[in-house]
């Protein structure tokens, strides 16, 4: 079984902690998995290595990022299923993958943070450490299967999901990090009604003040001063990016999809919010129609422009209880936000209907028209008459 992990945040305060990596020597089961791909070969080579948690790899990849896989693993001793986090030597330099154990480690023993296993590890091609596997995969996917079928995760389940991820969030930020990669893939469901989902990929997390550079491309969780930002340019890290990313992560679980494609003026939906929530336009954008009073409070509070306006971790709990979505006024009624495809005949005959209520409203304004005009010229005949 896998070593119990601490109970404390950090072996001291603003300490540099870096595990011992242990070496694996895998030359002669490497040469018996040539076809297997770097990560797959790792996974398997930790099989016959007396690597604590002796793993056994299945051949099953469950993700990652440029340079880093996630792997699924199977503990020989007791068949229990763990998670192998990957990161290839050519792409990732060494001090980011201790970074990212690190945070990983010392952060797992919050119950909304994903379990990250004591000891790091090395082969020739590859380091890694190990994790508790999720059964049921990122949010991410989920999502995308509701969306697939026209439907959305429940309400009363996206504000738990929510409320288990700030709980998550006030620790990172109680400890001074940001996780800056908040998002439906970093969230792991580990039971079908949501009731247990854990924040996970700390590979982005640093110290709040921390000064970076940019470098990542378009990110649809991105605040709006961070896609101001030009490539290799310098700013700050702050708490404000990952209440952002909560605001943009709560549309899309009721919606989803996305309100924009980047919070720029370029782009017309992020522009048409920022001038409603700037009072410049009176008229609420069409996809924001069927939240409630205080969904659009809590929106206004979390995907404020400016960050130094936007509220905390905390000020998001206030609005947990609180209905989010309107009520649909009959059964029959279709959710305008829901995508339909234009072929579909749901749109046609909503489509047929718009146009026929456009005809009937001109054709009633044509009437008005030629009514006032014969009025106007009757009076016109009559003041001709009285003046003859």
């Amino acid at each position: 079984m896998p070593q119990s992990r601490r109970s404390s945040l950090y072996v001291r305060k603003a300490s540099t902690f870096t595990a011992p990596i242990r070496e694996l020597e895998l030359h002669e089961t490497y040469n018996s998995l040539k076809s297997l791909t770097i990560q797959e070969a790792t996974a398997a080579a930790a099989l016959n290595a007396g690597l604590p948690p002796a793993v056994a790899a299945n051949g099953s990849n469950v993700g990652g990022r440029f340079g880093v896989c996630v792997f699924e693993a199977e503990d020989r001793k007791n068949k229990t299923k763990i998670a192998l986090k990957i990161f290839q030597k050519k792409a990732v330099k060494q001090v980011d993958f201790f970074r990212e154990y690190n945070y990983s480690y010392f952060l797992s023993p919050h119950p909304n943070i994903v379990e990250t296993y004591e000891g790091v590890y090395t082969t020739k091609e590859s380091y890694f450490f190990v994790q508790e596997f999720c059964p049921l995969g990122n949010l991410e996917n989920i999502t995308a299967t509701y969306a697939a079928a026209n439907s959305y995760i429940e309400e009363s389940q996206v504000r738990l999901i929510i409320g288990q991820l700030i709980s998550a969030l006030e620790f990172l930020h109680c400890e001074t990090l940001v996780h800056r990669n908040v998002c439906a893939k970093s969230i792991l469901v580990f039971s079908l009604d949501f009731s247990r989902v854990k924040l996970s990929n700390f590979g982005s997390a640093r110290k709040e003040g921390t000064i970076v550079k940019h470098t990542r491309s378009n990110n649809l969780y991105d605040p709006p001063e961070i896609c101001d930002t030009l490539k290799n340019e310098a700013y700050g890290v702050d708490y404000a990016t990952d209440i952002w990313a909560t605001g943009i992560l709560i549309f899309y679980l009721l919606r989803s999809r996305y309100p924009w494609s980047k919070a720029t003026f370029t782009c017309k939906p992020y522009y048409e919010w920022e001038q409603w929530q700037k009072r410049k336009s009176a008229q609420l954008p069409p996809k924001w129609v069927r939240f409630s009073e205080k969904a659009l409070k809590l929106f206004k509070r979390t995907l404020e422009v400016k960050a130094k306006n936007r509220c905390s971790a905390k000020g998001v709990k206030k609005f947990l209880n609180f209905k989010w979505l309107k009520e649909i006024k009959s059964s029959n009624s279709v959710d305008p936000l829901i995508f339909v495809d234009d072929s579909s005949e749901v749109t046609k005959s909503r489509s047929n209907s718009d146009i026929n209520k456009r005809r009937k409203k001109k054709s009633v304004l044509q009437q008005w028209i030629a009514a006032t005009i014969s009025t106007m010229t009757e009076i016109s005949e009559q003041v001709v008459s009285a003046t003859e």
